[in-house]
């Protein structure tokens, strides 16, 4: 895709199982995840998108740590 204010933008989508999975099979613990939701200045701007983002977050946020060894 392609952002008028950022420039192209490669996205990989994948299942929230399999993002999950390999966070933690690379040995971190999940600490947070956060799917952030459009803000109402965005909803003034930009409503259609709006709508669809409340139903459908296209970001992930996760904090991870390192996992403790057994």
């Amino acid at each position: 895709d392609y952002w008028k204010w950022l420039g192209n933008v490669r996205y990989y989508r994948r299942s929230f199982s399999a993002i999950v999975n390999a966070v933690t099979e690379a040995g971190l613990t999940v600490e947070k995840l956060v799917e952030p939701l459009p803000t109402d200045e965005f909803r003034k701007v930009e409503s259609k998108s709006y709508e669809r983002l409340l139903k459908q977050p296209e970001f992930l946020i996760i904090r991870a740590r390192p996992g403790q060894s057994d």
